[in-house]
């Protein structure tokens, strides 16, 4: 009897505050649609893409505006993995934006500025502040040619890592860095030795983080190029984009950019047929990427690079097929 009464009152309490749940259903279902617009579609694919779409443009001003925007938001909410790898990328992008429109100092307050926010929020012996120090900040110091803060990065690094432990993914990624510090000295055979034990390291892992990989790959091929051994460094871009395709969606991105630079190899080395070949692979990965992709809106420049190639075989015809899909873009964008 007194469990019927308490169920009865339990459903007249529920009835009675109807409305209320429904309000607060409906309240909830909105945030969280307006939470998945926000962060997949409007950062995730219009504002990202577009940012680096002004940067592959020359519109560094502009594309510094976005990543800023990006930033801001990416403070807050960057709970998911994803978020997370975007928030700590973002300052490495908008220092290679001022770097290349000549504003040196901003380029390097944007690096220490990110790595001090990094360790304010997750400690100097962290696993965030290694990860932001292996991916962006040595390759930072690296590319302008600061090799001895980006060794004193690295002792760093080793130092946090000595203190937090790592896994055979970020071992790997030392290894390359070692190989990174070699070849800025310009000791390009110890580097390769460093790049191949990463290679391979990285090549038995079940869970390839597959943007190191690549940066393996493109360092040992361009080893082979300097030496002369251009047929072995095709082959590395052969099994390199033959193990990306293999790896699912998520890698497409990777996977174009390697089949160009594949494209550019064979062009460079009077194998236009094959440099085609590369090119047209790469133009029909990107007609499947999402419009806001950057690769997407760049296809202009793609194509036009196609058409060269066409006109260098003496395929005319597919000369013709491009001007006529250039102009069918052009009307497009024009609407």
């Amino acid at each position: 009897m007194f469990y019927r009464k308490l169920y009865i009152k339990i459903r007249v309490f529920l009835y009675s505050i109807r409305h209320i749940l429904n309000a607060f259903l409906i309240v909830f279902m909105s945030a969280l649609l307006l939470y998945f617009f926000t962060n997949v579609f409007l950062f995730g694919y219009i504002i990202n893409n577009q940012a680096v779409n002004n940067e592959l443009s020359g519109r560094y001003s502009n594309a510094i505006d976005l990543y800023n925007l990006e930033y801001n938001y990416y403070s807050i909410f960057h709970f998911s993995k994803e978020n997370k790898e975007i928030y700590f990328e973002i300052p490495y992008k908008k220092a290679v934006c001022y770097l290349k429109n000549n504003e040196q100092q901003k380029s390097i307050d944007s690096m220490l500025g990110g790595m001090k926010k990094i360790q304010k929020q997750y400690g100097i012996f962290s696993r965030e502040t290694a990860y932001f120090i292996r991916k962006y900040l040595i390759e930072y110091y690296l590319n302008n040619n600061n090799y001895q803060f980006a060794a004193q990065e690295f002792k760093n690094l080793l130092i946090i890592f000595k203190t937090i432990g790592y896994n055979d993914d970020e071992k790997a990624d030392l290894i390359r860095l070692s190989g990174d510090l070699y070849y800025a000295q310009k000791d390009y055979d110890a580097a390769i030795g460093f790049y191949e034990k990463a290679y391979d390291m990285i090549s038995k892992q079940s869970d390839i983080d597959y943007s190191t990989f690549a940066k393996i790959v493109n360092r040992i091929a361009q080893y082979e190029v300097q030496n002369n051994k251009v047929d072995i460094a095709i082959d590395v871009y052969q099994k390199t984009i033959t193990e990306l395709e293999n790896s699912g969606s998520k890698q497409k991105i990777l996977s174009v950019n390697m089949l160009m630079s594949l494209g550019d190899l064979y062009s460079k080395n009077d194998k236009t047929k094959d440099a085609i070949t590369c090119y047209e692979k790469a133009i029909a990965v990107i007609k499947t990427l999402p419009h806001t992709n950057y690769l997407r809106q760049n296809m202009k420049t793609y194509l036009i690079a196609l058409k060269d190639l066409y006109n260098k075989d003496g395929q005319f015809h597919k000369v013709d097929e491009i001007e006529v899909e250039l102009a069918r873009d052009r009307r497009f964008n024009f609407f």
